[in-house]
This record gives structure tokens, C-alpha cells and sequence, in this order.
């Protein structure tokens, strides 16, 4: 399975939250797109510091522009 879909709210999947993440973290499937609109929503966040790799400075919104680095494949891959 290359997805990751928790569950759905009619025809769209629904939105992930801390209560997903030890799924998350276990999962070797994609689950891009599947969060809260906000970019400060506390599972955006640990997901990208945590299991991509980033640094909390790197994690920040887009119209700051700040150029964020890609972890390297094996930290992700360890993940």
C-alpha cells in the first residue's frame, strides 16, 4: 500500500492528528496533505520535525520564504 488513509468525511480522507502519529511513525506509506489547513497545528509540526528531520527554526510558515532543507534519505528512511 503506497497511501495512508486513516479515515474518510464523506468523499474526502480526513485530517490527521497527535492521536495518529504513532501510526504515522510506524507506517511506511505517504499521508501528504492529510493536515489541518493551519500550519501550526502541533501534528504539522511534529511531523516535520520529527519525522522528516527538520529543525523547529526550518518549520515555518510560507510566506516567510525561508528556504527550508530536505533531511537526509536515511533520516527519513529511519523514521
Amino acid at each position: 500500500m503506497n497511501h495512508c488513509i486513516v479515515t474518510f468525511i464523506e468523499a474526502n480522507p480526513a485530517w490527521l492528528t497527535d492521536a495518529d502519529f504513532e501510526f504515522l511513525q510506524k507506517s511506511p506509506a505517504f499521508f501528504g496533505r492529510k493536515f489541518p489547513d493551519d500550519i501550526h497545528t502541533p501534528i504539522r509540526r511534529r511531523v516535520l520535525t520529527e519525522l522528516v528531520g527538520l529543525t523547529p527554526e526550518q518549520v515555518v510558515p510560507p510566506e516567510d520564504d525561508a528556504p527550508v532543507t530536505v533531511a537526509p534519505a536515511r533520516a527519513v528512511a529511519a523514521a
